[in-house]
């Protein structure tokens, strides 16, 4: 199983609920009114459960909505330059500096700090 976060989003005003019509008459709302509701979470996702074509219907969207960057950084992080990965990913999501991630994974590595 996999922890996947996604964005999710409802929207009030199509879902057929009798408590939901109830509770707008009595606030006197009208359902066409009501606002969508957006949040993150967390799904588990068994791997198994998926098909192949489906993997790569999700990497096209995935890639599709996240543009070009998304494909830069992975071409870096297969030329093995992560600094430049990290730099494309900063730049993109507005990050600060991540030099203290850079340190840290230096210390990490089997090289002992070294950067080359």
């Amino acid at each position: 199983m996999s922890l996947v976060n996604t964005d999710v989003t409802v929207d009030l005003a199509e879902i057929e609920n009798e408590d939901l019509d109830r509770w707008c008459f009595a606030n006197g709302i009208a359902r066409e009114k009501l606002p969508e509701i957006s949040f993150s979470a967390d799904v588990e996702i068994d791997a198994s459960s998926l098909d192949d074509e489906e993997i790569v219907d999700r990497y096209e969207e995935m890639t599709r909505s996240q543009g070009e960057w998304f494909e830069r950084v992975y071409r870096l992080l297969a030329e093995n330059d992560c600094k430049a990965a990290m730099d494309e990913m900063q730049r993109e999501f507005g990050l600060a500096s991540p030099s203290h991630e850079r340190a840290i994974a230096d210390l990490l590595s089997p090289l002992g700090g070294a950067r080359g």
